[in-house]
């Protein structure tokens, strides 16, 4: 009797230990998926990270690249932000113009906004000058989605949430010669407005509402402020 126990409990070991083998290769297997999806996300948040500190360095370079035209004689009104021009008046002649990166995901492409030889154009409200004639130089894109919105403002090192302009920014239609800054058309406020202002040369800020009612999101960054 005492070896027929000893057999049948020995004959139990064998699918036990199966068992327990089985249940913590499943354990490891899920262990390793896991780390590997936070790894890959890590690394695609990192890559998303570095291509928005890309896009907001451009118009950075842009800036200093207008700089020295400007102290070279050309007029800030005769700037030219053609893509293909050449010459002296060519702003992408001196710089390269560039798309956003890959992997920013924007498939946007930049705009510029000059200042007309009176001073008509469009504002950013509390940089350069606000009164009449100060209309800014500025480069934007819009289309944008709220958290391509967030990520822009965390590159840019201001709060992630975008503010809101009450009145919607029309770049399809500048000021008039004697117009000013302020909450109007022609003029990026809503920093300015906040409370306290805190008005900077570079933001993306929810500009409007599309035919649905959702939110319109735009990044402007100021190359020559007036």
């Amino acid at each position: 009797m005492a070896t027929a126990e000893t057999q049948s409990g020995g004959g139990n070991f064998f699918p036990a230990f199966l068992i327990v083998l089985a249940t913590s290769l499943f354990a490891l297997l899920a262990y390793i998926v896991i780390n590997t999806a936070i790894i890959q996300n890590t690394g695609a948040a990192g890559e998303r990270k570095d291509a928005f500190k890309a896009l907001v360095k451009f118009p950075d370079d842009v800036r200093r690249a207008v700089n020295v035209m400007l102290k070279s004689g050309v007029p800030v009104e005769k700037l030219n932000f053609a893509q293909t021009a050449t010459g002296t008046n060519a702003v992408f002649d001196k710089v390269s113009y560039e798309t956003p990166p890959a992997a920013s995901g924007i498939a946007a492409t930049w705009n510029f906004r000059g200042r007309g030889a009176d001073g008509s154009g469009w504002f950013v409200s509390g940089i350069g000058t606000d009164a009449a004639g100060g209309a800014d130089v500025f480069g934007y894109l819009s289309g944008l989605s709220q958290p391509d919105c967030e990520d822009i403002n965390e590159a840019l090192g201001l709060p992630e949430t975008p503010a809101i302009e009450k009145t919607t920014v029309n770049l399809g239609k500048k000021s008039k010669s004697k117009a000013v800054a302020g909450d109007n058309g022609w003029s990026f406020n809503a920093r300015a407005a906040l409370t306290p202002p805190d008005p900077k040369p570079a933001a993306c800020v929810q500009n409007g509402k599309n035919a649905k009612g959702e939110p319109l999101y735009i990044y402007y960054h100021v190359i020559v402020a007036k």
